[in-house]
């Protein structure tokens, strides 16, 4: 199976909604309740200011994650595989890229997932990640292999769309 991922374009904006609310709604209703006026404002302005990737696995959807760069770490604000795809590694090959080059950017990645959604704090936790602080709703996570007090700032040969993300202090826009 190839993996793959691209810069989202606006014609991408669909089925990653799609992907987003099938995923995430019923966590999100346990949590705070679904506001179907509020999530919907809320995805669009994620969709249009963060830099939102689409995973494909032999040229076909295989879901999308969405990353925020500062000038010291990167955010993964999500990371959503196709449901019927889970499982098969392309989460953790995907994480692995992530982190390979914010390591080469010398940022460290975060991340946090809701304290309902089990399977999702397990899959990080198996693929290295450790909690470093938590609120009322989830866990804040980093990887050891990216880690606050890294000091090697290393230039990635990798031109990539998510190259540049990460190692600029501000996302480009869609």
């Amino acid at each position: 199976m190839r993996i793959a991922t691209r810069n989202a374009i606006n014609e991408d904006k669909e089925i990653v909604w799609r992907l987003y609310e099938q995923s995430m709604k019923s966590h999100i209703e346990e949590i705070w309740g679904w506001d179907p006026v509020w999530q919907d404002t809320d995805f669009n302005k994620s969709y249009s200011n963060l830099a939102t990737f689409i995973i494909e696995t032999d040229s076909v959807f295989a879901g999308y994650f969405q990353l925020e760069s500062f000038s010291e770490h990167v955010y993964l604000r999500m990371l959503i595989i196709e449901p019927e795809l889970r499982s098969k590694k392309i989460g953790a090959k995907v994480l692995a890229e992530i982190l390979e080059i914010a390591h080469k950017s010398g940022k460290k990645v975060l991340l946090r997932v809701f304290k309902v959604n089990v399977n999702a704090k397990r899959f990080y936790i198996r693929e290295g990640w450790v909690e470093i602080d938590e609120d009322d709703s989830s866990y804040l996570m980093e990887h050891p292999r990216c880690s606050v007090n890294r000091h090697e700032f290393v230039q990635s040969s990798d031109q990539s769309g998510l190259s540049r993300v990460i190692q600029a202090h501000k996302f480009p826009s869609n």
